[in-house]
């Protein structure tokens, strides 16, 4: 009874159960939907990747009823559905169009994971910088995210001269395959769930290009460390991370 599904998560930007985690304690906490004085109302997040959702499991049945009168949880521009774990599991709260686009969206991600990995299969592994390929819908923008630049425990303490070092080599690298025309890299007083500390946004020309530069960086590598990137679409962007660049 305490447990509660949010599905349409944004998964492919990157979100983990830590940030799922963030994103629906603030909703709880800003909309006085949790007991009076507790502030860490999510006990656990198990995430589902396959159905891009997430069981959560609160600390009480109170908080878990309060939360599951709300229809949707805004995370990063996008409408969360949430539902009781049961309701979710059986199908009370759907119908049968939703449950169809769950397929297809599934059966989308499949296709794409395995595509990738045939393409990976054929490539150098032996480059100089690597990457992990993460579209697993399938869908472009010109707009690229790039992560896991920087180990954890470094970015604690990074300044931002070499954070520019950072920024620098990723947009060279990437410049080879299309042209970028704006980037920025997320500094320590700027992170949030979904952008961390050493997240870089690169900017292309079109879509195009930025899907070339994805390919030309395919098995790369960064300071030993396998970098993975994601479309971002560009309302997500505007909603959830054009604010993070330093003016």
């Amino acid at each position: 009874m305490r447990r509660l599904v949010i599905s349409n998560l944004p998964l492919n930007l990157g979100l983990g159960e830590k940030e799922v985690g963030d994103f629906v304690t603030r909703f709880i906490v800003e909309n006085y939907l949790n007991d009076e004085g507790n502030y860490q109302p999510i006990k656990e997040v198990v995430v589902d990747s396959g159905r891009n959702s997430a069981t959560i499991e609160l600390s009480s049945v109170e908080e878990a009823n309060r939360l599951a009168k709300v229809e949707s949880v805004k995370i990063l521009g996008h409408n969360c559905r949430v539902a009781r774990a049961t309701e979710s599991m059986f199908g009370k709260t759907t119908n049968f169009a939703t449950l169809i686009a769950d397929a297809q969206q599934t059966a989308q991600a499949q296709a794409a994971a395995l595509a990738a990995m045939s393409m990976l299969q054929k490539k150098d592994t032996n480059a100089s910088f690597t990457l992990s390929k993460l579209n697993v819908l399938g869908t472009t923008s010109k707009i690229l995210k790039v992560t896991n630049l920087i180990d954890p425990e470094r970015a604690k303490v990074i300044e931002n001269n070499e954070l520019n070092e950072v920024l620098e080599d990723i947009a060279e690298e990437f410049g080879k395959g299309g042209k970028i025309v704006d980037s920025f890299i997320v500094r320590k007083e700027k992170t949030i769930a979904g952008a961390e500390t050493g997240t870089i946004f690169l900017t292309f020309e079109s879509d195009a290009a930025a899907e070339k530069a994805m390919n030309s960086m395919s098995n790369k590598r960064y300071d030993g460390r396998e970098i993975r990137i994601i479309y971002v679409d560009e309302e997500t962007f505007k909603k959830s991370f054009i604010h993070l660049k330093e003016i």
